[in-house]
Formats: C-alpha cells, structure tokens, sequence
C-alpha cells in the first residue's frame, strides 16, 4: 500500500480517538465530498452510538441514543439484523437487505 494511504493508530489511543482517525481517513482517500461515521451500539445493543466528526452537530445529535431495530433506518436495521443494509432510493421500502 502506498505511503499516502497508509493509516496508522497510536498505541493506547482512546475508543473515540480510534474512530476519528479512521473517518478522517476514509474521507481524505475514498472520494472528495464523502463523508464517513461509524456507529456503535451501546452494550445492550439497543441504541446506537456515533462517531461522524465532519457530520452537522444537528445530524449526530439525531442518530446518537436512536434505537435499533427492524424498522430503524438503514442504521438502526443493519445494528438490529447485524448485516449490511442499504437505502433504496425507489418509493415502497425504505431498506433493502444487501
């Protein structure tokens, strides 16, 4: 892999120090206008929990304690059935199992 797109961690780095780095990457090398989060559950796993640091404050805000389940967005479904989801951009359903 190419210097430039290597990522690295420091040793001991905290949970949400980790995950910043890592949406800070992906969005320095996937594609300009991309933005990157990563989303937790809390250890009950139902609720989610974010880390989106170039997302709106309003946004995370909105996603931070949503619960999770069948019919929770493409978020909140992929934590309930622990796949990947994605939306579908048609009318009818809201989330397509991938």
């Amino acid at each position: 892999m190419p210097a430039d797109k290597q990522f690295n961690v420091q040793c001991g780095a905290s949970l949400p120090a980790i995950l910043k780095s890592i949406t800070n990457w992906a969005e320095l090398h996937v594609n300009d206008g991309f933005f990157a989060s990563v989303l937790l559950t809390d250890e009950q796993g139902k609720r989610l929990l974010h880390a989106a640091p170039s997302l709106p404050a309003h946004y995370n805000q909105a996603i931070h304690g949503l619960a999770v389940g069948p019919e929770a967005g493409c978020c909140g479904t992929a934590a309930y059935l622990k796949e990947t989801v994605s939306k579908r951009y048609s009318k009818g359903s809201a989330v397509k199992r991938s």
